[in-house]
């Protein structure tokens, strides 16, 4: 709510503006880590701390933040750690890093958990999305999850005809995921949250496939909007050619006396 204030839900691996794919938000509210009461996940994680002989003979956890989100919204890395250590008792040790670094340390296999922006299917149908990221051979697979159940469901996915029954492959992969120590764990997801608040006024097809970049021409900007600044001024648009397949820059030389009449030029 913070975050993205209403243009947001909760979020499986798939996210939920993949409407049918995405596991259903009220299956998803009955999950741990989902539910609206969280007695019973507290009640679970206090147990297993003290199962692990309490907060003082555990470490400080390491938490790496995406520098670039906490730009985005300054103060999100510390309200993270701040929730983890309130409701655990255990200390978040947070370390801002570039994507590049993050990155690296994926690879190498060195990085902790860590929190930001990752990207989300590329399409409606997440099949290719899985086999990327969630297969033990994904190339995108940088967590290093494996599960031969997992693998087998979207192997089946990606020979399956019928969109039904891929959509029901969907849900069960997602749900042995969140069962699973999977890599990747989506927390909410925004829609071009910069775009569309408060001026701009986008049509409801624009979140068909989580981009408007095909809606863009219905878009309308309410400059009489009681937030926007009036101080704000557009800039003007660049000049443009009058014939806009005009020759630009040198022209290659068409005929022998253009070439002379050059030539004779250069020598003076």
């Amino acid at each position: 709510e913070r975050i993205y204030l209403g243009d947001g839900r909760p979020s499986g691996p798939v996210p939920w503006f993949l409407d049918g794919w995405a596991l259903p938000e009220q299956e998803l509210l009955m999950m741990p880590g989902y539910q609206p009461d969280k007695e019973n996940d507290l009640a679970e994680i206090t147990a297993l701390i003290a199962a692990a002989g309490g907060p003082d003979s555990i470490q400080d956890i390491p938490l790496v933040i995406a520098d670039i989100f906490e730009g985005a919204f300054a103060g999100i890395g510390q309200s993270v750690a701040n929730m983890i250590e309130r409701n655990t008792g255990l200390t978040v040790d947070t370390e801002f890093l570039s994507y590049a670094e993050i990155r690296e340390q994926l690879a190498s296999g060195t990085l902790p958990a860590w929190f930001g922006w990752g990207h989300t299917p590329l399409s409606a149908d997440p099949t290719d999305y899985f086999r990327r990221t969630t297969h033990s051979e994904g190339v995108e697979n940088f967590g290093r999850y494996a599960n031969p159940d997992v693998d087998s469901l979207i192997e089946d996915m990606q020979s399956t005809i019928g969109a039904d029954e891929r959509r029901d492959q969907a849900h069960e992969i997602q749900q042995i995921l969140l069962e699973d120590a999977f890599w990747i764990q989506n927390v909410t997801n925004g829609i071009q949250l910069g775009l569309h608040r408060p001026y701009l006024h986008v049509p409801s097809a624009a979140l068909d496939f989580a981009w408007s970049g095909h809606h863009l021409d219905k878009l309308w900007l309410d400059e009489t909007h009681a937030d926007y600044p009036p101080d704000r001024g557009l800039a003007e648009p660049a000049a443009r050619p009058v014939d806009p397949n005009a020759a630009v820059g040198p022209q290659p030389v068409t005929s022998d006396e253009e070439a002379g009449d050059g030539a004779t030029g250069a020598a003076e």
